[in-house]
């Protein structure tokens, strides 16, 4: 794994971040060992704006009908300082076969694979499925700015009309 920051004049920042992953999979959708390659291209302005760019591949697998792939894209606002309110869209593209994304939620495919996804309906040769998420968060600092509590509310619309809802607070 490596990073990258360039701070730029402007206050704001690009980062770049690559990583070269082993992989196994026993008991999933497919058993076996692979290697993945994954990259990230992030820029952020000083008042909380943030763009991103990620991509994840299975460059190869010990049974070669394993086939993963995905590519995001994503904008987010956080209010600067502790607390306040945080905003992120996020479009996901790609084909996963196994549940691992969901399970340890760091990428960016987060679905079963669905074979009769709607972009494969319209035409799309690689069968791959389409996700849209949208987060929002606000913080508040309570007991005399020692805590924050934070509530947050979550969505993933996938292309096949699948969709979740999700509500949550922290302390």
């Amino acid at each position: 794994e490596a990073d990258y920051d360039y701070g730029l004049p402007d206050g704001s920042a690009l980062s770049v971040k690559g990583e070269l992953a082993l992989r196994s999979d026993f008991g999933d959708a497919k058993s076996g060992g692979g290697v993945e390659l994954g990259s990230q291209l992030e820029y952020r302005l000083p008042l909380g704006l943030r763009f991103d760019l990620k991509g994840r591949a299975l460059l190869a697998h010990e049974d070669d009908e394993v086939e993963e792939w995905g590519i995001s894209g994503g904008i987010a606002y956080t209010t600067p300082g502790i607390g306040g309110l945080a905003i992120a869209f996020s479009p996901e593209w790609g084909i996963t076969n196994s549940a691992r994304e969901r399970i340890l939620n760091g990428g960016f495919a987060h679905h079963r694979h669905s074979r009769g996804s709607y972009l494969q309906a319209q035409g799309n040769p690689v069968g791959a499925a389409l996700r849209y998420n949208l987060e929002m968060r606000y913080g508040i600092l309570i007991f005399r700015n020692r805590e924050l509590l934070t509530f947050s509310a979550s969505s993933s619309f996938q292309d096949d009309a699948r969709a979740d809802l999700r509500f949550e607070h922290r302390f």
